[in-house]
């Protein structure tokens, strides 16, 4: 237990019912955030907000009504196209994209939220997909999925010093040879959470990567798939 007056997170596993540990103790089924002794509904942890179901839907509401407003006030002061451009890549996109792959959504309903976003930082909602073609801005989902291909490379090249996650990304041994074998283990997942885990989605975005573009992913350097994945983001 933590000490008094100090914030504390409890999870557990979301159970239909109830179900006893060691001594007898009810574990409820429901994941509770507790801080001071108070039990609320989110708690932010080095930037990210975790609500008590785990699916960061706090945190994505968070970030869209925070630099939508943002963009929407900037808007009136009538930048120029170059002007709003440089503003949302270098001030609005990096909060929008922080530790994205703890958060990475995969409800379409949330994805089209933070996408949204993008969307309105020129104020031409009707215009935007033409100005993104012509400033060849690729869409926020497909920069994510970067993000995780990079991240992926970074650990197996020790750039990212993390054995925990390591050990739990397998490679994948076909028992046959195929024309197109993935190099990650893809496990089989009864529930979309765990499809959508982090680990499980890096996996899978990884393996797409790798069949597109023939890449040799273990010993190809970082800036060699950062230059594949830069010149066709829209590829994962």
């Amino acid at each position: 237990m933590p000490e008094t007056g100090l914030p504390y997170v409890t999870f557990d596993r979301k159970r239909s019912s109830e179900r006893r540990v060691r001594g007898g103790d009810p574990l409820t089924s429901s994941i509770d955030v507790n801080m001071n002794g108070f039990k609320v509904e989110a708690i932010k942890d080095l930037g990210i907000i975790l609500d008590s179901t785990l699916n960061f839907k706090a945190h994505t509401t968070t970030i869209y009504n925070k630099l939508l407003g943002f963009i929407k006030i900037n808007a009136v002061r009538n930048f120029s196209l170059q002007t709003a451009l440089t503003s949302f890549c270098n001030i609005d996109r990096p909060v929008i994209e922080y530790a994205s792959i703890s958060w990475n959504p995969y409800h379409l309903k949330k994805m089209y939220a933070i996408e949204r976003i993008q969307q309105h930082w020129d104020c031409s909602h009707d215009k935007y997909p033409q100005i993104r073609h012509r400033l060849n801005l690729p869409l926020l989902e497909s920069r994510r999925k970067v993000a995780d291909v990079l991240f992926l490379k970074k650990l197996f090249s020790n750039r990212i010093d993390c054995p925990q996650i390591i050990s739990k990304i397998g490679i994948a041994v076909p028992t046959r040879i195929r024309r197109s074998m993935p190099k990650l283990d893809e496990p089989s997942c009864r529930v979309n959470a765990n499809r959508y885990s982090p680990l499980s989605q890096i996996a899978r975005e990884t393996n797409k990567f790798i069949s597109l573009t023939n890449t040799d992913f273990f010993r190809d350097s970082i800036s060699a798939i950062r230059r594949k994945l830069q010149q066709s983001p829209s590829i994962l």
